[in-house]
């Protein structure tokens, strides 16, 4: 039998305005490498207009914050960090909101069980 512990859970909501305004200072690019990993950044530069890209930053910047007060660990560095839609043990949801975008990730432990009747 197979349970799951639960290791961290975490939460980060951020504002796409604030993320706009960073999209528009002269240290954009610095920023971008300091946070996003090089497919992020590939992805971000895809986007249409700076309102598509600042949401893109927001949801990248909530779910790496959430990712961070899951695990409890404040050495993670940010572009290592991203999103893989077939992880096995974690569960990550991201929202947007005019303003906000809001990021929740659940880690998790597969634990294999002894049935307790066998011989």
């Amino acid at each position: 039998m197979i349970s799951q512990k639960i290791l961290g859970i975490g939460t980060d909501i951020t504002s796409v305005s604030r993320m706009k305004q960073i999209l528009q200072k002269s240290y954009k690019q610095r920023f971008l490498v300091k946070t996003l990993n090089p497919i992020e950044i590939e992805q971000i530069e895809k986007k249409s207009n700076i309102d598509l890209q600042a949401q893109f930053l927001a949801s990248r910047w909530a779910f790496k914050e959430a990712v961070v007060k899951a695990t409890g660990r404040v050495d993670l560095v940010y572009p290592q960090m991203y999103l893989e839609k077939n992880e096995l043990r974690t569960h990550v949801s991201i929202s947007h909101e005019d303003e906000y975008s809001v990021a929740f990730v659940l880690i998790y432990q597969n634990i294999q069980q002894q049935n307790q009747n066998q011989s």
